[in-house]
């Protein structure tokens, strides 16, 4: 028994449209995955600052509360990772 698999112009176009929508998903995706890998450096790099700030003047009240907002910010980026 031989299966005839028949395309037809609107079949063709049909796969293009597909083809495209990949290729702009896969370039948003880049491109926010860029965003999130900068963004973690950042904060990350923030981190280890005050941390050595903190090393120094370990009663800085406003490096600790930018040092709570960095970790939170971390927190939620890795959260992000796992969806």
């Amino acid at each position: 028994m031989t299966t005839c698999i028949v395309f037809n112009e609107n079949s063709k176009s049909h796969a293009n449209n597909n083809k495209g929508l990949t290729f702009k998903n896969s370039e948003e995706l880049q491109r926010r995955l860029s965003k999130h890998q900068k963004a973690w450096e950042s904060y990350t790099q923030a981190i280890e600052a005050y941390d050595k700030i903190l090393l120094l003047s370990p009663d800085n009240i406003e490096v600790h509360k930018n040092m709570g907002l960095a970790l939170k910010r971390l927190g939620d980026l890795q959260s992000k990772e796992v969806l």
